[in-house]
Parts: structure tokens; sequence; C-alpha cells
């Protein structure tokens, strides 16, 4: 398992999360709360809560007998009122931003406290990741020096991982790291792989560091 890889994979999609792009296309998030869409959709004339119409374009998604490139949400969401396209995309935009970024940041945590424990740093090197790393984690902009008080934060933001998970060998926590698993809307994903397909499938601007 090429958990460095997955390191990478996962700062690298908190980053596009935490952009100020990301942040600008979601200013409006608390006017725009699941209550709210909910509320807005259960208006005289909605046929169904925005929250069961998300519901089954995420399983329209996930059905296999739909040739993958027909599964993109745009493309399923075609027939849709324009109004109605844009609310669903966002509601789901919305709801898998805050289920993963928890999971992801915790996740990058335990691999890269495997990599500290094993000393299996991969092809970029200790100093390298352990840089990129403390960035993302204290969210240290790419302007700005990375000084010692920010890797002794970041220490000890690990010391106190390492104490949860009961101070685990480096291999155990390599294999902690593979069988961790991400749930996203109702189910879990052991594969990184299929995760990032599906993810793949939302087409959410954060995702792929658009405006």
């Amino acid at each position: 398992m090429d958990y460095d890889r997955k390191l990478e994979a996962s700062d690298s999609f908190k980053q596009r999360c935490n952009s100020k792009k990301g942040d600008n296309m979601y200013i409006d998030t608390v006017t725009h709360t699941k209550a709210a869409l909910e509320t807005e959709a259960k208006k005289p004339g909605k046929i169904m809560p925005i929250h069961d119409l998300a519901v089954s374009y995420i399983e329209k998604m996930r059905d296999n007998s739909i040739p993958y490139d027909n599964r993109y949400l745009k493309k399923l969401l075609k027939n849709e009122k324009p109004k109605m396209r844009q609310k669903v995309k966002k509601y789901l935009h919305i709801e898998a931003k805050n289920e993963l970024l928890p999971q992801l940041e915790t996740h990058s945590k335990e691999i890269y406290l495997a990599m500290m424990r094993s000393g299996k740093w991969g092809v970029f090197g200790e100093q390298r990741i352990s840089i990129s790393f403390c960035r993302n984690l204290l969210k240290i902009p790419p302007n700005r020096q990375v000084f010692d008080f920010h890797i002794n934060r970041m220490d000890q933001i690990i010391d106190s991982l390492d104490y949860e998970l009961g101070y685990k060998s480096g291999e155990e926590l390599i294999q902690h790291c593979i069988d961790r698993p991400i749930v996203l809307f109702g189910k879990t994903y052991s594969n990184f792989g299929n995760l990032e397909n599906f993810i793949a499938l939302l087409e959410a601007p954060y995702y792929y560091g658009k405006q």
C-alpha cells in the first residue's frame, strides 16, 4: 500500500477545500445550510425534499450498471430545471466536504505518524514531507516560512495522536492506515482509489481547484 501517496492525496484534497477559492465558493454556507435547503425544497409545488432528491442521485452515481462516464453529477442532473440542478449540486458538495475533511485530517496525521515511527518516508524524504505536512496541518500560507515553533506545535499534535493510538509500532501503524476506512454518504470505502473515483463524479469545484 502506497501510504505516502495517500498522505499526499488527502493533504491535496484538504488544501483544495481550504483554499481561498474554496472559501469564496462557500462563503454563503451559513445561509445555505442543510435545513435551509430542505425548507426551500418543501415549498408548494416541490415534489421531493432536496435531501431525498440528492440521495437518489447518489444511488445513480454508485450504480455500476451505468457506464462510469455517464455517472458524473452534471450529466445525471441534465433533466432537472436549472435552479434545482444548482441546489442539488451545492447540497452534495457541501455535505461531502463536511463529511470528508475531518476524516482526512485524522487519516493524514495517522499516516504521518506511521512514516515517522517506521522511518519509511518514500521518494520525497523526511524533510520535504515534514515541512509540507506542517504547512497543511497548521494552515501556514506558501509565502510564510516554517519555523521551529511550527514544527514543535506539529510534534505536539502528533504526540497526542500517538498516545490516543496506544504507541503502536511502525508496522502496526502502517497496517492501521491501510485498514482505516473512509465513510461518505453512508458508504464505507476501504479502497482509496474507489473513494477518489466517486468524489470525481461529484465534480465539486473545490476538488478541482476551480472558482
